[in-house]
């Protein structure tokens, strides 16, 4: 018989507490609430301080950290796990990506929210969730818990505010080209979040 890790506390928490949170941002959006009158603002407020030098650095940003790009990372990062520790801990990232695919789209044709005016890139499809908020934040997780058993503590904290940081520019580059609403990218962020603990649940459980 398996004893509970408690480990699985947490996890149980930030699953719930992220889910949570991503049904009350994705209520208030359909009943036009506080956070979509938040979203409004914001879009308002974002020509105010684009540039030309802004637009093309962001641009080139949203470019490299595509989800296409960021999962066939993310899978070539399973490949190493796998071939380090074994089967388990990959098994993890790859269910993770799998479910990131699956409820990412099916929350952007259940919500089919349309994304701002006056984007300055092209980008088809739904707003809600970003999806390079959801596969950035994602990635940047599954890499700390790639590398968190093999690098110092020093190390360890650097990378994570260096994940931290680059998860939230991404974000804001989506809605600084106007591609996506502020509640978009903090919904991508609350699911990467879900989905990641919510696999470990599972394959902890097997």
């Amino acid at each position: 018989m398996k004893t509970f890790n408690p480990l699985n506390r947490l996890r149980i928490l930030l699953v719930f507490l992220s889910l949570i949170l991503l049904a009350v941002i994705a209520v208030n959006i359909q009943t036009q609430g506080q956070i979509y009158l938040l979203d409004n603002q914001i879009s308002q407020l974002i020509p105010y301080i684009q540039s030309p030098f802004l637009t093309t650095f962001f641009h080139q940003i949203t470019n490299i950290f595509q989800p296409t790009i960021l999962i066939i990372l993310g899978l070539f990062l399973a490949y190493l796990v796998y071939k380090r520790h074994g089967i388990k801990k990959s098994k993890v990232i790859i269910l993770s990506f799998i479910l990131a695919l699956i409820l990412k789209f099916g929350l952007n044709f259940l919500l089919s929210r349309a994304r701002p005016d006056n984007s300055l890139i092209y980008s088809s499809g739904f707003s809600f969730p970003s999806g390079h908020a959801t596969f950035a934040c994602l990635f940047f997780i599954i890499l700390i818990f790639s590398l968190k058993h093999h690098i110092s503590k020093i190390s360890k904290i650097s990378l994570s505010i260096a994940a931290v940081l680059m998860t939230l520019l991404i974000g804001f580059t989506r809605i600084y080209l106007n591609v996506h609403y502020f509640s978009d990218v903090l919904a991508g962020f609350l699911l990467a979040i879900f989905i990641f603990f919510l696999s470990c649940l599972i394959i902890e459980k097997k």
